[in-house]
């Protein structure tokens, strides 16, 4: 189907009922091509084929948990606290920014 509209948006073939219908029962009849080779297919065995012994399977042990010490946290030097501040100042709330806010509101509500 996919195959079809393409055709027509490049213009390789014409768009008409044709090749639609054919594009379809492609579509169509890929899946219940498929059924049928399924259930036909499956069943056969020669008498011929010797027996297949199967291996015993082999089970292999869990993994085991290994316990580690937990890291102590990294001291930051002050140089890199004062950046980790500056970077984290968009984060924090900003009291003006707020106090406007809060006025438009009151704003909208007394004009309303």
């Amino acid at each position: 189907m996919c195959a079809a509209i393409a055709g027509w948006l490049f213009e390789v073939w014409p768009a008409n009922p044709l090749t639609l219908g054919v594009a379809g029962l492609l579509v169509v009849g890929g899946p219940i091509l498929g059924i049928v080779h399924v259930a036909t297919a499956g069943g056969h065995e020669d008498e011929d084929e010797e027996e297949v012994v199967e291996e015993e399977t082999v089970v292999m042990a869990p993994p085991v948990l290994v316990r580690r010490p937990i890291p102590e946290p990294l001291l930051m030097t002050e140089k890199a606290a004062a950046a980790a501040r500056f970077a984290s100042w968009r984060d924090t709330p900003n009291a003006a920014i707020e106090q406007r806010e809060r006025a438009r509101r009151a704003s909208q509500y007394i004009r309303s």
